[in-house]
């Protein structure tokens, strides 16, 4: 009568086999193995004989099974935001080897993770294991190239303010300049905020400027002497406007 116990992981080495009990014929009795050593056995098929004190012989065979390979399958969300910190990793299943399962993600919060990478083990009951890793992504930092045009005159309000550029972070994206007419913009600071999809968000600031006021000075002046010939004149000083004037 023979007995064997399986392998403990799949593709491992610890089968065993043995014979129980042997009845009948005339011992002693001897056993041939086959050269195979009966304590460290892979999974498969092992034959075996026995002989008795009279060459009498019987022979047999075992079987060594091993458990399906120990697999598991992970998943992860990224990162919402450049530099935040809620990914998550999971394993979504397990299969293969002998449960109850146990799984260890090396201290970590699964569910408040940066960008990174990060290893997981997978053991069963036997302390068969497999390991592997996740990859938390995250979007580029959100940025957002500002333009403006100044107004024209000192006190107009026909000054310009605009986006030229929104990049990183995930499409689509919105605007938000705080209920200002952005084409009819006096001298001022004006703020905005730009939101991605994720809602993460930048904010800042576009300055509007505008010329100095026009001013015009008299600096010097003749009367008329000759009514037939006028000989008059004025000399004036201007500042303020942008430049390039005409009189």
């Amino acid at each position: 009568i023979s007995s064997s116990t399986d392998v403990s992981c799949n593709g491992g080495n610890d089968g065993t086999a043995e014979i129980n009990s042997i009845i009948g014929g005339v011992p002693p009795y001897s056993t041939d193995w086959f050269g195979v050593d009966t304590n460290n056995l892979n999974a498969g098929s092992y034959s075996y004989s026995v002989s008795d004190n009279n060459g009498c012989l019987i022979s047999g065979s075992v079987s060594i099974n091993q458990p399906n390979p120990l697999t598991a399958i992970s998943s992860s969300t990224d990162v919402s935001c450049n530099g935040g910190n809620d990914g998550t990793a999971e394993i979504n299943n397990i299969s293969g080897g002998i449960p109850p399962y146990s799984s260890d993600w090396f201290g970590v919060d699964t569910n408040n993770l940066n960008a990174g990478s990060y290893n997981y083990n997978v053991s069963d009951n036997n302390g068969c294991s497999t390991s592997g890793s996740v990859s938390i992504n995250q979007p580029n930092p959100l940025a957002a190239i500002s333009g403006s045009t100044d107004v024209s005159c000192n006190g107009g309000n026909d000054g310009t303010v605009e986006i030229t550029s929104i990049s990183g972070g995930t499409l689509p994206y919105s605007l938000n300049w705080f209920g200002i007419d952005t084409t009819s913009l006096s001298a001022g600071n004006y703020s905005y905020q730009v939101l991605d999809f994720n809602q993460c968000s930048i904010n800042g600031s576009v300055v509007v400027n505008q010329p100095n006021p026009l001013n015009v000075t008299l600096t010097s002046s003749s009367n008329i002497t000759d009514c037939l010939n006028p000989n008059g004149s004025v000399n004036i000083d201007v500042t303020g406007g942008n430049g390039n004037y005409s009189y």
